[in-house]
Parts: C-alpha cells; structure tokens; sequence
C-alpha cells in the first residue's frame, strides 16, 4: 500500500508530462476546433447523460467538424449534412473501417461480424455479397411479402385479443418479438417467440437474451476511453457479453445441428437463409462459411435488426397520439386508400404518402442509431481544411443533423407535412436524414427494416382506434429519451493504483458493515448511477437500497441520507459527529476554507466568533426588527420596477428582479449602500459588476470536479476551477476592499458611524484575546454571505412564481388572502405575514417541491459512528438529500404535486425542527441566515402577488411552463421565468 502511493505522484506527473505531449502535438496537427480537453479525463465530462444532445450543443459553438479527446481516444465528430457527406461519401475509403469496442471482442466475434470487419477482408465482401444477394435483394424481399404479411396479421389479432380485454399494449414489445419471429422464420423457418405464451420450442429464451446482448453492450466501458487497461478488462464486460455469446451460440447451433440432420435424412430444403449459407461456397477458393461465422452472422442480424425497427415504430406511436391531427391525417389516409380490406400489402405502401412522411419525420427526430456505429480514419485526410489524423475515431451525429436549424424549419416540432414537399429521402443519397448511415458501410438491412416499419405501423393504425391510458393523457406522453450508450464522466489516471486501492477498499468495506448500495464499478465507482440530476438519480437509487446509503463516487466514500428519520440521526442525534464539513476542493482558493463561516469546523475559534457576530448583529430578531423598514424600502424598489415594466408592456425576469433586489437588501444592510440596479445601469460604478461576480462564482463553484471524486490529482487542479474561482475572489476582494478603506477613512475623518454590519464587524473584539477580525476574514464572510443570501431567496421567489402561474386555482387563492387581509394597503408589512396562512403554506410547499439546495452543503464524519444500525467510517462524507425527503411518498401523499392546503392542516416547521421539510439545514450547522431569507422571501412574493395581476406571455402558456431544473450548487429553473404583470 506505502509503496504504492509512493509510486502515485511519478504515474500522474508521467501521465500529465503524456498529455501535454499530445496536446503540443494537436496544436501541429491542424485539428478541427473543439473544446478544451481536461487532463486525463479529455472532454469526458462535456458529454453528460444525453452525449448526442451534448455534442449537438458543442457543435454550435465549435462548428459541424469538430474535435475532442475522450479519454485518451482523439475523436471528430461531424454534425451537419456536409460534415457527414465528407466523411460518409467523399472521403468514403479513408474512413470505412471502424475502432472496435472492446466489449464486442468477446469470443473474438469482432474476427467474423461484419459490422466490425474492414471492408478489405474477403470475410467481409463474401457477407456483404451473400446477404445482399440472398437476404436483403429486391427480388428475395418481394418473394418473402407474404410471410411479411402473416406476422403483421399476427400482430394485429394479438392487439385485437388485447383490445377485447380492455388491456393497454406494450407497443415496443409487441412489435419486438413480431420482428424476431420475421426474422427467424427468414432465418431458420420456425419461430423463436410468442406474442401471447411468452416462448416457443428449444429456442425459447432467444428474446431474453437478445435483449441482454444489447443491454450489456450498451454499458459505458472504460476500456473504449483508456484502451491501455484493456488487457484487464476491469468492469468484467467482456466476460459477461461472452457469457451471452455462449447461449446465444447454443440457440444458433441447435439450428444448424437440427438443419444438417435433415439434410442427412435426405428433407426436401427450407429455402431459408440458414440453406443459403450452408450452400454457399466463396468464388475466390470456394470455402464455405465456418460455424463461428454463422453463429457471429445470427448475433448481428437479431440484435440489428428487431430492436431498432421496434424502436421506430415505437416512437412513432408515440409521436402520433401526441399529436392528434398527425393521427387523424394518417388514418384518413389509410382509410381513403386501403378503405374495407381488413390487410395492408406491401404494394398499397406507395400510395400512402403521409404515412411515409410520418416515418421520415420519426427518422429525422429519434434515429434510432442517434451517433450511428463509429469509423475509424485509415489515413491522415483533409477536411474543410482541417486534418483528421490517422487512428482517430469519427462519429456522425445524425441526431444533431435531424435537428439543425440550418438545415429544418421548427426542427423540434413533430411535422411529417415537411415531407409531403420535400424529395428528402433517408436511403442514404440525402445526407440531411441519413438513419441508416451512407457510403459502403450503410446498414445492409435497410431494404427490409422500411418494409417492416411501413407495414406494422400502417396495420396498427388501420385496424385501431388508440388512446392514451388516463393517467398519461393527463400528463402527457413521457418523449424523454434513454440513451443506450452513457459515456464516462471519470478519471481514471493512475490505473494500476486506483484498481489496487479500489480492491483493498472493497475488502475493507466488506468488514465496515457500511449501509447498503449499489455495486461500484472498478476505477469510477457510482458516478455514472448519478446521471445530469443527481438529486433524482440519488432518491431513486434510495428507493432500492433504503435511506442511509453508500456510494463511492470516484475514491470517496459517501453516505446519504434521504428520509427524516435519516436526516434527524445525521443533524441532530449525532450533531457533534458529522458537524464537520467535506470541503470541495475550488473552495480552496485564496485559503477560503481556512476563513469561510461556512467550512471552518465548529470547534475552530474563528468559527465561533464569526457564528456569534452574525447571529447577534445581523440575524438577531432584535437586528432584524430594526431593519424592517430597509427591508420595505427594498421591496418598494422591486414593485416600482416592476410598474416600470407592466408600463412599457416589458416581460419581468422575475428571478433576476428578485435576486437584484436581496443583493441590495444585503448590500444595504452590511455597507449601507446599494450596488446593483434594476435597470442596465448600476448604483456605483466602482462596484458595479457585483452582480454579476456573485453569479459566476455561484456558476463555477457548481460545476462538477474531478478533484472532488479523486483527491489524488486535487494539486494538478485539472479542470482549472480553483484558478478560476481564485480570479472570481480577487475581484469580489477588490469590492469588499474598497468599502472597507472607505469606512475607515470616514472614521479617520471623525464622521458618524452607519450602525451597519459592517462597523460592527470593524468594532468586534474577540472576548478571548480581544483581537478584531483581519482583512481576509471579513473579505471571505463577505462572499458566503452575498453568495449564500441573495440567490436562495431569489430561486425560491421564481419557483413559488413559476408554480402559481402554472396552477391558476391557488393562485387566485393566494392572492384572494391578501386582498381580504391587507384590503387596499398599498405596501404589506412584515407584521401582516403572520395572517397570511395561504401564503405561508405556499412558500413551504415551493421548499418541499424546490429547496435551494437539492443537498445541504456536505458533512464529514469526524469519528466512525453507528447510524440505524450501520457503520459510518471516519472521514466518509455524507450528504442529505432535501429534494428526496420533499418527494417522499411514505411522508407526503401525492408528493410531486403543488398542493399547498396539506400545509393548513399541518404543523410542519421548515426552521430545523421537523425534519419533513429541512431546506436551511438543521442543529448546529443549519444556514445561518435563515430568518432574514423567511421574511424577505415571504415580504417579495406577498407583494409581487398583492399589487400585480400576472400572466404568462403567449408561447409560454401555449406550452405551460418549462418546469425543468438546472442541477447546480442552487437548484434553479432551466429556463428563468418571465411573466407580464399588470397593475392592480
């Protein structure tokens, strides 16, 4: 173990001194333009959950050809028409080979599966000749239309059985396993699975496990990113696909065995592409296909050919009963030309122009490949004046084809009609929608899979009428996507380090009786269970592994808790055990840690004195009482802009208007001035980007850090953050500074103190030693402060917003309250809210639904502690998950819902007691601030809602409100809120 740590700091300087290397040397190379890789990780961590919409929004800001380093792979992606063109056609020979995923060399099948096989093996051409000729020909398609026919007949009598029983369907299920008995029966004349008894025959679990061959193969895998560890194949990938190759291969050799039986016994043949095969002799040296040949030939053509045709008529439906007129216009159609024939045949296709068009659009939308299968450059090619290098790897985002702006009117919006004057076709001729990819390594079973898609979804629409189930029309259809290959957000430097320390501390754990959670996985641990809403990701893991649970993310042991009786064991019965704080590592710039309120440990003296100034001179009911009319003052100030926008007929940025005025709340109560303005001017110049400093440090103090999941290469600051935080902090330093000289020069002049917080900081005396506070201190207490204060309350304001323009009845409840409570008063007092019930449970139930901050800032557990009968180990960080305990169904009925009545009748608390709705924390470390955020929040939205009426602005309340968070140190709304107010 010493020794290997001693070894840790040469590995990573051999691995950043590599990097830098490969960064000079790219910077000769003439690359396409693309972000900024990080150490190690590359641009891993740019791609997030969705990697094709990810890399779609980066290719508007670098270009449609563009560069990034995954991991330690230097890969282009091309993501406009003309891009694909380059790589697909123009420059077809350079890039027709492909990298092979490490996974799919299981069993060697990457030596006989024709997706993975260069184009310059004679393998590769015989497979490429025989299923062109054999399986996917015009003349073999049109002689198989009847057995096309049956299974479609088959299909729609299952629906039919179903219908009559009042049963929903399972769309994508049903019309999987009609695919796999379409393409078995092509295949060996029998099929392999039933759409009513499950399975059928010998070959029963073919669909099981087709299914798991495309579930394992879609796991994010280390190895494609740090080809390097491949040899130790470290998530066991590899292993597990060849588990599947091995009954997969019983399934296929059962056929051919049975196949070559009845061949012996003299049975008349099948006519079936297994006969084909068996038959076929190559015309180089008249060789036939070997066994693993046709067992790797079965593999691709399932696992290709019914999942993604399924998929597309999957979204399709989806797409249709989402748009009604889209559906009606299809089945007027249909009926028009099919009119009484109780079957659709192929040849009937043709005149069904606005249902091809509806396929083209589900294409253009959901391609079913949204990156199509990776190619590899042969050579060093210019293109665009650009140079992709030899071994790179090319994606086509087709994905980000289908949605350009540059390329289709309202690309977001379902429009099959874009088709009906449009000669678009996807058979790879017109690079705008191309789903099956171009060039020679276009998907051979193109022919086939349009046939399949036309006919099922042309039979499921004629032969039914189909609605959605209550509860989703209520709602709406769920066209959230799954992406089936998640890439890593991880850095594994150091390997061989990291898998050792990784095993010595499995072993370890095992002995902890630590509380339970998922499998980690060698080198990351839990990050990719995380996803882009940790908060989400972490309630529904607790959902399976129970409320106190352990996760490694990166090398860090982490606990958390996401039920009351969880938070109240961490917060309050073992308070002095986890009152310690987990300090991210960008907090550690300047030596913000060794002054921040907010990460000094409690039994430091600073933190004390600090703790004790503020609850007496700033948060103090006596302090608070004495600011009312400031707070009034302030409030005044955000309903005279807002009157300024209702007059100009001006949308309110309802977020930015309410941070804008806490900051001046703060700004006024700490140095008795404003510094920022509602308009495009500020207060002070000298100060005036305030505001703005204060949102790039919250910004930057939220982005994910590999220093954080691996403290290990914390001193190389990989991602830059504490540098960047460090800039942020000199120039928030320079605005405390020059209010601190300021005062102290107007007391050097004898002038009369300003009863701020700031001369009470100036005035404090330690009652210890009898020291003030230095310059840092102050200059740091001042950032928690405007960092913490102004955007809480801001969010929750925009959020309470946002829920009441989007649920009209307690609106006009809320808002019924205060005309019958405050009358005609023109300006509410804080002395009112206590009358306001309505109003009180509103902003409580916006806490429930929307805490600032979706986890509390972190704990660490100073000692090892017994939490429910678990083991917490010293120095585990532990983090309580608010947003899980605000949706807890075993606490709250109908939890995702806005109902603030379930606080009339309840009791519930949110300043630290009931530990149902704990948004500001609780016991010794819970926020500080608290009760000046509770008035101003309530005092800001009493008066929004008492002398506004508010609407939504047009194609806002056509859509409703976009109700989708951004994950961040605060939780805010993707997209702020604006809303037209109106005077009343």
């Amino acid at each position: 173990m010493e020794l290997l740590l001693l070894y840790a700091p040469c590995v990573i300087l051999l691995v950043s001194s590599l990097y830098l290397l490969r960064l000079f040397s790219d910077a000769r190379r003439n690359l396409p333009p693309g972000p900024r890789p990080l150490p190690l990780v590359g641009n891993l961590l740019e791609l997030g959950a969705k990697p094709h919409r990810s890399l779609a929004r980066l290719a508007e800001r670098h270009g449609p050809l563009m560069t990034l380093r995954l991991g330690a792979v230097t890969t282009i992606v091309a993501s406009s028409p003309d891009a694909a063109r380059d790589i697909l056609q123009r420059h077809d020979a350079a890039f027709s080979t492909r990298p092979v995923p490490d996974i799919v060399r299981a069993c060697g099948h990457d030596r006989f599966a024709m997706p993975w096989l260069p184009p310059s093996s004679p393998q590769w051409r015989a497979l490429r000749k025989v299923c062109s000729a054999e399986l996917f020909a015009p003349r073999r398609l049109d002689a198989q239309q009847r057995l096309r026919r049956e299974k479609a007949r088959r299909l729609v009598s299952h629906v039919a059985r179903m219908a009559r029983e009042g049963a929903a369907v399972d769309v994508r299920r049903v019309v999987f396993t009609t695919l796999l008995n379409m393409l078995s029966c092509t295949l060996f004349s029998a099929d392999l699975a039933d759409l009513d008894e499950g399975r059928a025959g010998s070959a029963g679990e073919l669909a099981d496990t087709v299914a798991e061959f495309a579930g394992t193969v879609g796991v994010p895998n280390v190895v494609d990113y740090f080809p390097a560890v491949a040899a130790f194949d470290p998530q066991r990938l590899r292993r597990r696909l060849s588990r599947v190759f091995t009954r997969l291969f019983a399934e296929f050799d059962e056929q051919i065995e049975r196949r070559m039986r009845e061949r012996d016994a003299g049975e008349p043949p099948k006519n079936d592409f297994l006969d084909v095969l068996l038959d076929y002799r190559t015309t180089e040296d008249g060789r036939q296909f070997d066994r693993q040949t046709l067992r790797s030939r079965f593999t691709d053509l399932f696992s290709a050919g019914s999942d993604t045709s399924a998929v597309t008529v999957e979204w399709a439906m989806a797409q249709l009963l989402q748009s009604p007129s889209s559906m009606m216009k299809a089945r007027e159609e249909l009926t028009r030309v099919i009119g009484s024939k109780p079957e659709i045949d192929e040849s009937d296709i043709d005149s069904l122009e606005y249902l091809q068009a509806v396929v083209k659009e589900t294409f253009r939308l959901h391609p079913p490949a949204p990156l199509l299968l990776s190619h590899r450059a042969e050579t060093d090619t210019e293109i665009g004046g650009y140079t992709v290098p030899k071994g790179a790897t090319v994606m086509v985002n087709i994905w980000a084809i289908g949605r350009d702006s540059k390329v289709w009117f309202e690309p977001d919006k379902f429009i099959p009609e874009r088709f009906l004057q449009k000669e678009v076709d996807f058979r790879g001729r017109d690079f705008e929608l191309i789903p099956f990819g171009s060039g020679r390594r276009i998907c051979p079973g193109l022919p086939l899979a349009v046939r399949m898609v036309h006919l099922m979804l042309a039979s499921l629409l004629h032969r039914f009428e189909w609605r959605l189930l209550p509860e989703v029309e209520r709602n709406g259809v769920n066209m959230e996507e799954k992406f089936g290959i998640l890439l890593l957000l991880c850095t594994p430097c150091v390997i061989l380090l990291l898998s050792s320390l990784y095993l010595l501390r499995l072993f370890v754990d095992a002995r902890r009786n630590l509380p339970p959670g998922p499998r980690p996985q060698p080198l990351i641990g839990n990050i990719l269970d995380l996803g882009s809403q940790p908060h989400r990701s972490l309630a529904r893991l607790a959902g399976r592994y129970g409320p106190l649970m352990t996760l490694r993310l990166g090398t860090v042991t982490t606990v958390v808790a996401s039920s009351p009786g969880a938070a109240r064991d961490i917060l309050q019965r073992h308070d002095a055990a986890f009152s310690a704080r987990s300090v991210p590592d960008a907090a550690r710039a300047c030596g913000h840690d060794g002054f921040s309120m907010g990460m000094l440990p409690p039994s430091s003296a600073l933190w004390r004195a600090l703790r004790r100034v503020c609850a007496a001179e700033l948060f103090a009911p006596r302090s608070l009482d004495a600011h009312q009319r400031l707070r009034r003052d302030k409030v005044r100030q955000l309903v005279s802009h807002v009157a300024r926008l209702a007059r100009d007929g001006a949308a309110v940025d309802v977020g930015r208007a309410a941070f804008t005025a806490s900051l001046n709340l703060l700004s006024s109560t700490i140095f008795s001035a404003d510094l920022a303005d509602f308009g495009d001017a500020r207060a002070e110049s000298s100060v005036g980007d305030l505001r703005d400093l204060i949102s790039e440090f919250t910004i930057v103090v939220g982005v994910p850090n590999v220093s954080d999941f691996f403290p290990a290469v914390a001193p190389l600051d990989p991602q830059r953050l504490r540098r960047r935080v460090a800039r942020v902090f000199e120039r928030l330093q320079a605005v405390f500074d020059g209010h601190i000289e300021r005062r102290l020069r107007d007391r050097a002049a004898g002038e009369p103190p300003k009863n701020d917080f700031l001369d009470a900081l100036l005035d404090y005396r330690s009652p210890e030693d009898g020291r003030g506070f230095d310059r840092p201190t102050l200059q740091f207490l001042f950032t928690d402060l405007f960092s913490a204060g102004s955007d809480t309350s801001a969010v929750t304001v925009e959020w309470a917003m946002a829920q009441l323009l989007q649920n009209p009845p307690a609106m006009a409840k809320a808002r019924e309250e205060l005309a019958r409570v405050i009358g005609s008063k023109q300006e509410i007092e804080e002395s009112d809210i206590s009358q306001l019930k309505y109003l009180e449970a509103v902003v409580k139930e916006t806490l429930r639904l929307h805490p600032p901050a979706p986890f509390l800032l972190p704990h660490q557990a100073e000692t090892t502690t017994q939490v429910g009968g678990y083991t917490v180990p010293k120095g585990t960080r532990v983090l309580v998950n608010v947003w899980a305990i605000g949706r807890d169904s075993k606490v709250w009925s109908d939890p995702d819902k806005f109902m603030p009545e379930r606080f009339l009748q309840s009791e519930v608390d949110l300043r630290g007691r009931d530990f149902e709705l704990i948004p500001f924390g609780s016991g010794r470390r819970i926020c500080p601030g608290l009760p000046l955020a509770v008035r101003m929040v309530y005092l800001m939205l009493a008066s929004l809602l008492h002398r506004f009426e508010w609407r939504l602005l047009p194609e806002v309340e056509k859509n409703g409100v976009d109700m989708a968070e951004k994950f961040g140190m605060i939780l805010e709304l993707a997209t702020p809120l604006r809303a037209v107010a109106i005077p009343v």
